[in-house]
């Protein structure tokens, strides 16, 4: 039957005497429970009935326990007689009466029209009540012994005691699948645990030897797991001692017992963690309840929850004047318990599953979503507590800890996150923020940044919430977290930065302007190269330059602060932690190509200075499996491989060969990918062309001349250019030239020429560079085929940029001999002769006197 709490003032009916219950059968008809003489009535007992009816009284009590009309069937006493007593596991000395007494829960209402078994529902399935919150059913006691203050044995172990309480109650539903039980679907006990299964979650069968069970008996899977590492503590048997009907000694001994062997379900230990996860639920359930604040618990609930004290106070329980005095004795156990219960919460909620679940039973409304409010309620109060005297705030409160961590948790599901808004968490979250920024580096300050970053994840939360925060009071706060030395803080804080800037224009601008961005670029130095934290402020600081104004004032505040510097070894660090960060790491990196490509000349010149010390680091880049990657950083180098400075440094670090290692870049099938090559085709010719011993460095690399020369012949025009820039630039040098004509460099771009290509003017460059530094090339060139494709180049062309090339080639061959000459005229060459001494201005006068 559901409990009815009663109240006082108001129209409230008197509280019931002490060891009196009320509660209602199946068909809606309420009768009351005598637990001092084990008898149930219809009357409704006030205190002077009870007076009476004590001194007429002599209802004889049934062999074996129970009511009068509800002798317990024999189903039930067999299980029941192998229940000890109370004091066989160290509860104390039990009235002699109650050693075979059923749970309160197993009785039925008098004898009469009275069905003949009663099945109340669960407790912690009850549908949610819009008049009360989650307590009154589950704050009435089972076990009056247990109020009379009997000591518990501090040697025994709950979770390794038989269990006595609520095994013989009878619930609706399977306690693991949730399957109701039927006339088919019959009801099983764990003999471990002694909860209630289907025949399908208690298949198996193990012995269970410390309560007698030598023999395999059937057990539920949970048990079945710990029985078989070995392990005599058994979760479950702890849930139904923390139901507020307990007393709080028995209470406070669960909650102790559950949060050790919470802390010890370590990844290490399976057994332990599978076992403790299938118990999660039902112990979330009944540790709701803890965290009620004491204003929504009536008093005389309270005298119910502690009936030693109700006994010790002289006012009558529904007497108002006496709520004050008996609420003051009674909350300061409550407060200690609510303490444990809300560690244990929070740890329940890091599990993943454990939040979905609770929605799911709020919203097919087995239990109340009223919980919420209550951690909304604890932190209102602290935070405001706090705010009041934010000097001596209190930072290590570790029920407020519990309570926002909690709160950021639950926030990860959308239903609950609502929930808290319309709550109001807001504002108290704006008063906890200006506290906690004094101490950034505070345990709270450091949970409190998690929740206000859960919350502005969620889209559906995040407009209200920062209209709640207010941008410009939100701003100050948010760079004063940035200075924090916890890492975890400043992950936290970087993306709630991050998700505010890339979803609020305004705030981006308000934070750029309060000096946002020189804060992130300090910060980002500053971090642990190690650190996830660098995640988030590279994406803040992506986000912030690629909405860069066209006079690029960010770009010029990163560039001053010297971060570019920090953003290669970040991009690695990223990289290391996991393949998963490649696109945070590749941001990186765009951010370094956004600076160089708005950066002035002047600050050019420091970008180039900071990036240089990275060079490593971004050789290093060049061996990530990561296409995208790899191309951004191919377009750095280039971009500073035009410095003379940085130039002398890639020569130093072998810099030439390693990105030639990257000539051809290739897809996983094999293909070539043409951007890739190319750009780093660019940069090998830029860096040639500076220096001699570059152009070394290219003939030292294995195989490097073979591929550009490959590459001369590809049908991408601009691949096939930027090959032949490289030789256009190695033809520069006499002592170079020899080893291209070795490797077939000479007849590869005659072989260009004559397919007539839009590379051709390049090649022709390459091939007059040449013939004027090797004697060798020239007379390769003299050759039939030379001279032939030459000529026929230089009689249909009309680019004066090919005719002078041709000129350069021939003005020698003209000079070397008669037959030289005749085949110049047969091939056509005076026309184009003509044509260039006719078009002479576009040339230089070089080219007008051969």
């Amino acid at each position: 039957g559901m409990v009815v709490g009663g109240g006082v003032g108001g129209g409230y009916p008197e509280p019931l005497p002490v060891g009196w219950e009320e509660a209602v059968d199946g068909k809606g008809r309420v009768y009351y429970i005598n637990h001092n003489e084990q008898t149930t009535t219809w009357d409704r007992p006030t205190a002077s009935s009870v007076s009476s009816m004590a001194m007429s009284s002599s209802v004889p009590a049934l062999s074996g326990g129970g009511y009068p009309h509800n002798q317990p069937s024999s189903s039930f006493s067999s299980s029941y007689t192998d229940t000890p007593s109370l004091s066989t596991v160290g509860l104390g000395t039990s009235p002699t009466s109650f050693s075979a007494y059923p749970s309160l829960a197993a009785t039925s209402p008098p004898a009469g029209s009275m069905p003949s078994s009663l099945t109340p529902p669960d407790s912690s399935l009850l549908p949610a009540s819009s008049s009360s919150p989650l307590l009154p059913h589950m704050m009435q006691r089972n076990d009056m012994s247990f109020a009379s203050g009997a000591a518990l044995d501090p040697s025994v172990r709950l979770c390794e005691a038989k269990p006595h309480f609520d095994t013989m109650r009878e619930h609706p539903a399977c306690a693991s699948c949730r399957a109701e039980f039927t006339f088919f679907k019959r009801r099983h006990h764990c003999r471990c645990c002694l909860r209630q299964f289907c025949g399908a979650c208690t298949s198996k069968s193990i012995a269970v030897p410390a309560f007698g069970h030598n023999n395999p008996v059937r057990v539920c899977s949970p048990c079945y797991t710990h029985l078989f590492g070995r392990s005599s503590q058994c979760l479950p048997r702890l849930i139904p001692c923390l139901s507020l009907r307990m007393a709080p000694a028995l209470q406070s001994k669960a909650l102790a017992e559950l949060y050790e062997l919470l802390l010890s379900c370590t990844s290490e230990n399976e057994t332990m963690a599978a076992h403790f996860a299938e118990a999660i639920e039902s112990g979330a359930l009944h540790l709701l309840p803890f965290l009620c604040p004491p204003h929504l618990l009536s008093p005389s609930i309270l005298v119910e929850y502690n009936v030693e004290h109700a006994q010790a106070t002289t006012e009558a329980p529904g007497d108002v004047g006496a709520q004050a005095p008996l609420e003051s004795k009674l909350l300061p156990p409550l407060a200690e318990q609510r303490n444990v219960a809300a560690q244990i919460f929070v740890h329940m909620l890091r599990e993943g599953s454990v939040v979905a679940r609770l929605a799911e039973m709020v919203d097919a409304n087995e239990i109340s979503g009223s919980f919420v409010a209550y951690l909304l309620h604890w932190f209102s109060e602290k935070a405001g507590a706090n705010a009041e005297d934010p000097v001596n705030a209190d930072m290590n409160d570790e029920f407020y800890i519990a309570v926002t961590e909690s709160l950021a948790l639950l926030t990860k599901h959308e239903r609950f996150a609502l929930s808290m808004v319309e709550g109001g968490v807001g504002l108290s979250l704006r008063q906890a923020l200006f506290t906690q920024c004094l101490r950034p580096d505070s345990r709270l300050s450091e949970i409190t940044m998690s929740l206000l970053s859960a919350l502005c994840s969620s889209p559906t939360v995040l407009e209200p919430v920062v209209a709640s925060l207010e941008v410009s009071a939100l701003v100050p706060v948010l760079l004063s977290f940035l200075s924090s030395l916890n890492s975890t803080t400043l992950f936290y804080v970087a993306s709630t930065i991050h998700l505010l800037c890339f979803c609020h224009t305004s705030f981006g601008s308000a934070f750029v302007e309060s000096g946002g961005l020189s804060a992130v670029a300090a910060a980002y130095q500053r971090v642990d190269a190690g650190s996830t934290v660098l995640i988030s402020l590279t994406n803040v600081l992506h986000v912030l330059v690629e909405a860069d104004d066209p006079h690029h004032s960010r770009s010029s505040q990163l560039i001053a602060s010297g971060v570019a510097a920090a953003l290669p070894g970040g991009c690695a660090a990223m990289l290391n932690a996991g393949a998963e960060l490649e696109a945070d790491a590749c941001h990186a990196m765009k951010i370094v190509e956004i600076l160089l490509a708005a950066a002035s000349l002047e600050e050019q010149v420091k970008l180039v200075s900071d990036l240089v010390s990275s060079l490593s680091v971004l050789f290093d880049l060049l061996n990530v499996d990561n296409a995208s990657l790899r191309l951004t950083v191919l377009q750095i180098i280039n971009m500073i491989a035009y410095s003379e400075y940085a130039q002398a440094t890639i020569r130093d670090s072998n810099g030439i060969a390693r990105i030639l290692a990257c000539v051809p870049q290739r897809s996983q099938e094999g293909n070539i990918l043409v951007e890739h090559t190319m750009t780093a085709l660019r940069g090998v010719a830029t860096l040639v062309r500076s220096s001699q011993e570059n152009a070394y460095a290219v003939v030292n690399a294995k195989n490097a001349l073979s591929e550009i020369i490959a590459l001369m012949q590809s049908e991408v025009d601009a691949l096939s250019e930027a090959a032949v820039l490289v030789l256009v630039h190695m033809s520069n040098y006499k002592e170079v030239v020899p080893a291209v004509l070795v490797v077939g460099g000479l007849h590869a771009l005659l072989a260009t020429c004559a397919q007539g290509r839009s590379t051709m003017p390049l090649c022709l460059d390459a091939l007059a560079n040449m013939c004027e530094k090797n004697e060798m090339a020239e007379q390769a060139v003299m050759q039939d085929a030379g001279l032939g494709t030459v000529s026929k180049i230089m009689a249909n062309s009309a680019d004066m940029r090919v005719l002078a090339q041709c000129v350069r080639i021939l003005s020698r061959a003209a000079l070397s001999s008669r037959s030289t000459r005749d085949r110049l005229l047969r091939a056509g060459c005076i026309g184009g002769l003509v044509r260039l001494v006719h078009g002479c201005g576009g040339v230089g006068s070089a080219t007008v006197g051969d």
